[in-house]
């Protein structure tokens, strides 16, 4: 929107969110070399999360390859997504975990080998990001945030959104392919490292600051921090 009306980026400035990422992994896969796949998602159980598109991409997916899968969310779905697991008879294969503590999650994420994300609306998805920080390769589907946490191919795939199939595809090749999921999940702890840690926001931060303080003092203007009106004139 702002470069539509302004046709300018001179101002435009991309600072990500920071999250305070855990340690760097130790993941050793020493249990996962022979094919099967222990994936993990995340998100509320509702239309726009598409957690019915991940259920049947297990079922198609455990014809040829055992996997398994643990989702955390609660939502006004979980009765139809519970029903979808039964009827497709992955009771065993399949975990509905509920809302469960950070830390949970993050020790769960610790021990999984990819996350795997449908939504076909997910503006900044944080649970992806805190999968790249653990070292998991991601599966998304090309909603707009995951475009941008998402590096096509290096941290993960991405795929058109409710097209299954892509995700069954997608999670197939990392599923046979035990050191490319230790070179998407080593990247993807890279990435996170450098654009989406809080270190990297402040970093972000005081160089948008930078810039706006200096941008006043070669106008000559005085900057009063007792007034928002100052604020106008700041990329």
């Amino acid at each position: 929107v702002w470069l539509a009306r302004s046709n300018s980026d001179a101002k435009l400035h991309t600072v990500w969110n920071g999250l305070p990422l855990p340690p760097p992994p130790i993941r050793t896969d020493a249990g996962h070399d022979r094919g099967s796949l222990d994936l993990v998602t995340i998100g509320r159980l509702a239309p726009e999360k598409r957690i019915g598109d991940i259920v049947e991409a297990i079922a198609r997916l455990n014809r040829t390859t055992p996997c398994t899968l643990t989702i955390f969310g609660e939502g006004p779905l979980r009765d139809a997504i519970a029903e979808q697991i039964t009827q497709l008879g992955l009771n065993e294969r399949i975990q509905l975990a509920g809302n469960v503590s950070h830390d949970q999650v993050m020790a769960r994420l610790g021990n999984a080998d990819v996350l795997i994300h449908a939504a076909d609306s997910e503006p900044f998805g944080l649970a992806m990001i805190e999968a790249m920080a653990c070292g998991l390769p991601v599966v998304a589907t090309r909603s707009s945030g995951a475009q941008e946490i998402v590096d096509h191919g290096v941290t993960g795939f991405l795929s058109p959104c409710a097209d299954v199939d892509a995700l069954v595809s997608s999670t197939l090749k990392l599923a046979e392919d035990p050191a490319l999921r230790r070179r998407m999940g080593d990247a993807g702890r890279e990435r996170a490292e450098r654009l989406f840690s809080l270190e990297a926001h402040m970093i972000a931060m005081e160089k948008v600051w930078t810039e706006a303080i200096e941008v006043h003092r070669s106008k000559g203007s005085a900057i009063n921090t007792n007034h928002a009106t100052c604020a106008r004139d700041v990329p």
